[in-house]
């Protein structure tokens, strides 16, 4: 499911790029979803890219992800992207 969504994540990072040429790191974000799919908590717990404006727009654009519906419950896990500037 993350990578149906890493196009919004790399959208963010291209427009911080632009910004600051050769950008790159580590974001890990930690997940929180609901039974229905919903996105309930995003939260970073590791940033070795140290770009504000990256981690708030890629929190934007992962609060509004949808996931599969489970029976029941809430699901956490970490999802990390790995951003490298192109050559």
């Amino acid at each position: 499911m993350i990578q149906k969504y890493a196009a919004g994540i790399q959208y963010c990072y291209g427009n911080e790029l632009k910004r600051r040429p050769g950008l790159s790191g580590k974001l890990v974000v930690a997940l929180s979803v609901t039974a229905s799919g919903e996105v309930l908590e995003a939260t970073i717990v590791q940033d070795t890219v140290g770009s504000g404006a990256l981690s708030a727009c890629a929190l934007s654009q992962i609060k509004g992800w949808k996931f599969p519906p489970i029976p029941e419950g809430t699901t956490t896990f970490q999802a990390p992207f790995i951003f490298t500037p192109p050559n």
